[in-house]
């Protein structure tokens, strides 16, 4: 039974990562409309998965955003942050005014 459990959780973890990966799409197209986005996804070594969506587009600060504004409509950043700490995984944000969004999920693998 607990093989069933950890597929389970691994199904759970790739669905995540799916509707994640969405987000920051709908995230690129909403805020760097007209730019290119780039997904890439490779395994780190350490039984982790990487996924990195980035685009060029107007960028922000990630020190001024806020819990209650990162969170506002589909999934937010607040929240993938928050998912993928609870599977043992980390979202980390790497953007600049004027230098495009870096978003890197990095994920246990099943």
């Amino acid at each position: 039974m607990p093989i069933l459990r950890q597929t389970q959780k691994a199904i759970d973890v790739r669905v995540f990562l799916f509707q994640a990966v969405r987000e920051l799409l709908l995230n690129a197209v909403k805020h760097a409309p007209g730019r290119p986005v780039h997904i890439t996804m490779k395994g780190t070594g350490l039984g982790k998965l990487g996924v990195v969506v980035s685009d060029r587009g107007p960028g922000f600060d990630p020190a001024k955003l806020d819990r209650q504004g990162i969170q506002l409509g589909g999934l937010g950043l607040f929240n993938i942050r928050e998912r993928m700490a609870s599977f043992g995984g980390t979202l980390r944000i790497d953007s600049a005014p004027g230098h495009g969004t870096r978003i890197t999920l990095i994920a246990p693998r099943g």
